[in-house]
């Protein structure tokens, strides 16, 4: 699986606004460095909430609930995924490696 791309919504440091993965001669980038400091540690923690989905976010070590900036409105995240898939019909080429691009959305309602 490929981490393509992250928009997101009321998070307390990024606020509004995506992350993409840079892609370079049809190649995508097996490092992207995110800022240091606590924006960059909270898209970390986004990626690995929305990535691990309902099973892993009670395992994860910190509170969902910081990470939004108003708790009147949810947390939002979406993700662009990229699946490898061998002689896939809808498969997008980057590199040699065919790739199928999945996108998953989520909505993380986060009640007192």
């Amino acid at each position: 699986m490929y981490f393509l791309q992250m928009c997101f919504r009321n998070t307390r440091h990024a606020g509004t606004g995506d992350l993409r993965i840079d892609r370079s001669g049809g190649r995508i980038a097996k490092w992207t460095l995110l800022d240091e400091g606590l924006r960059g540690l909270e898209l970390l923690r986004l990626i690995s909430a929305a990535c691990g989905g309902t099973e892993v976010i009670p395992r994860l070590n910190f509170d969902l609930r910081k990470l939004c900036l108003d708790s009147n409105h949810s947390l939002q995240v979406e993700l662009a995924l990229g699946l490898f898939v061998a002689d896939h019909e809808e498969t997008y080429f980057w590199g040699h490696s065919p790739v199928a691009r999945v996108l998953y959305a989520a909505v993380l309602p986060l009640s007192e």
